[in-house]
């Protein structure tokens, strides 16, 4: 679930198959509205979907995260940006 209210975001299937609470900051939060208006329509609460609109699976956001950096430049993965932009 994603709050933009209180900038909190639900997780699932966290580190050893328990829900977690991720909290981030205004600019995740302006990034997370825009990236929302871009998105296509889905019929499920999750947020990030591929480009069937399922899901995201954590090898599809470690594979995206992967592409990104390496267009710009630089090594990444999605652990490693954790603590940077929340």
């Amino acid at each position: 679930d994603l709050n933009m209210d209180t900038q909190e975001l639900w997780v699932g299937e966290a580190k050893y198959d328990e829900a977690r609470k991720l909290g981030f900051n205004q600019q995740t939060a302006q990034a997370l509205r825009e990236y929302l208006k871009k998105r296509p329509k889905v019929r499920h609460a999750f947020v990030f979907v591929d480009k069937r609109k399922n899901p995201m699976r954590r090898d599809g956001v470690y594979q995206r995260v992967a592409r990104i950096a390496k267009e710009a430049g630089v090594y990444a993965y999605p652990h490693a940006l954790r603590s940077r932009f929340v």
